[in-house]
């Protein structure tokens, strides 16, 4: 029953955000902001664990894509915060059905209490047969469905740690097709969409302002067409 009632707030959640977006759209008070382009990516901040330059493990190449090697742990952070927007964006992954680690950061609040590449945010995960699953680290909580929701304590690098795990899998079954993202943060709810479908949601997150980066995690990755629309 429990499930049920969850399931069906989700779905009113939804609707009521999906309606904000579009009233946000019609009004054309926010234009999207390029994540992606030469001159976002050499203004972003950056954090490496073992210092480094940020052209050797973020860079734009020929086709205007963003590659992340991953020989470095560590993320790529606006400089601007933001509190309620939605994320679209394209990844892929260089070495196809080869696992790789990668993510998208939210809310970033502050950097690591413990001293780890892992800022105190949530974190959209862009992983091989993994992305939609969402964490919030450093005490940063998030809420789902029982069923799929973890917690954990003193984590090495995450410190205390909430996971919400995706209840769908919407990627392309090649590793190297670019798949289409979405993320929307609106006050307490974050929706997660992968090539058009709904596949995470999680309510009761700390709804502040907050820095959004892209993630280096131990392998390549691809992004391109990634645009942040703020909403109202």
């Amino acid at each position: 029953m429990k499930r049920i009632l969850s399931f069906f707030v989700f779905v009113f959640c939804a609707c009521v955000l999906s309606v904000n977006v579009a009233n946000s759209a019609d009004q054309g008070e926010h234009k999207p902001i390029d994540l992606c382009s030469r001159q976002a990516v050499a203004a972003m901040d950056y954090f490496l664990d073992h210092g480094g330059k940020k052209s050797e493990v973020f860079r734009v190449n020929n086709r205007n894509e963003l590659e992340v090697t991953g020989k470095q742990l560590g993320y790529l952070a606006t400089k601007e915060k933001y509190r309620n927007f939605t994320v679209r964006g394209e990844y892929s992954f260089p070495n196809g059905k080869i696992p790789t680690n990668s993510g998208f950061l939210v809310r970033i609040t502050g950097p690591s209490p413990i001293g780890t590449f892992l800022p105190r945010c949530v974190e959209l995960q862009v992983m091989r047969g993994l992305t939609g699953d969402l964490f919030g680290f450093h005490g940063l909580v998030i809420k789902g469905d029982a069923a799929r929701y973890v917690t954990g304590k003193k984590h090495e690098f995450a410190g205390d740690y909430c996971h919400v795990k995706k209840f769908r899998d919407a990627e392309s079954p090649s590793g190297s097709d670019w798949n289409k993202f979405e993320i929307t943060c609106f006050e307490d709810l974050i929706v997660v969409r992968v090539n058009g479908e709904i596949v995470n949601w999680a309510t009761g997150v700390e709804n502040v302002e907050g820095a959004v980066a892209f993630q280096s995690e131990g392998g390549p990755a691809l992004f391109r067409n990634v645009t942040l629309t703020p909403l109202k």
